[in-house]
């Protein structure tokens, strides 16, 4: 009898572990497609707002020019230099 419940007590136990490596399985699976989403809207962001400011420095750049009657070199310098990182 005593070898029954050993054997039950250790079946309930494989079970439970068996139970907590597949929810392990299924939160490291989630967090990592998290982790990848969280990435790609990151990097989808950050061009965005390099192409809306790249476009308002070309806005502020022709401004300068009509006022000035030329175009502010540093402006594109800048413009320039960011190109060159993305």
């Amino acid at each position: 009898m005593n070898a029954i419940r050993a054997v039950a007590f250790i079946l309930e136990e494989m079970e439970e572990v068996e139970k907590n490596r597949g929810i392990r399985e299924v939160i490291t699976t989630e967090l990592t497609e998290l982790g990848n989403d969280l990435k790609l809207f990151i990097e989808d962001t950050t061009k965005k707002i390099d192409t809306h400011l790249d476009k308002k420095l070309v806005e502020v750049d022709s401004a300068i020019g009509k006022i000035t009657k030329r175009p502010r070199q540093q402006w594109t310098t800048w413009q320039t230099r960011r190109r060159k990182r993305a």
